[in-house]
């Protein structure tokens, strides 16, 4: 996975995700493209991320 690459969230991810960084650690920061409201970006390990 690489910067730009939308993805879910395991297991079952119903909404979807753009990565937008990679943090200090290593993990890929998220941002959600389901139109919510002021981009709220968080991290996620790529273990626990579903390419689309």
């Amino acid at each position: 996975m690489k910067l730009g690459d939308r993805v879910r969230i395991r297991p079952a991810g119903a909404s979807m995700f753009a990565i937008v960084d990679v943090d200090d650690e290593g993990r890929f920061v998220l941002e959600s493209v389901d139109g919510i409201p002021e981009g709220y970006r968080f991290p996620m390990r790529e273990e626990d991320l579903l390419p689309e």
